[in-house]
């Protein structure tokens, strides 16, 4: 089982948008993520608040490169949280999902066009 445990989760499916083949933040993607992160810090329980950063690459068509871009992605989000003036005070996990598999099918929420999803997790400390 994971360790990574939650009384809510909340999913987040981003506007954060890469070029292709790419995982570097554009000054947009930076902006969403500061004012996201502000928004979950003016939370009254933050402090019990877990950040799980899912990558998507879908945009490439080599499956071994899906995987590696995707956990690329994931990282620069997570890492960028870290580090911003307004970096997150509670603790960020990420990875790469490839293609997206079944985060990206006709009865999910995520788009083909997504690539960084974000599930807020709450609770369970």
């Amino acid at each position: 089982p994971s360790q990574i445990v939650a009384k809510t989760t909340n999913f987040f499916v981003t506007d954060i948008h890469f070029a292709q083949g790419d995982a570097m933040l554009n000054e947009s993607a930076k902006r969403y993520l500061i004012e996201f992160c502000l928004g979950l810090q003016q939370e009254s329980n933050s402090q019990r608040i877990k950040l799980y950063v899912l990558g998507l690459a879908n945009d490439i068509s080599i499956e071994k490169e899906q995987w590696t871009i995707s956990a690329k992605r994931a990282q620069a989000v997570a890492d960028f949280l870290k580090m911003t003036p307004h970096k997150a005070i509670f603790p960020i996990y990420s990875w790469g999902a490839g293609p997206g598999g079944v985060w990206v099918n006709q009865s999910s929420p995520v788009s083909e066009q997504s690539q960084i999803l974000i599930s807020v997790l709450r609770g369970k400390d």
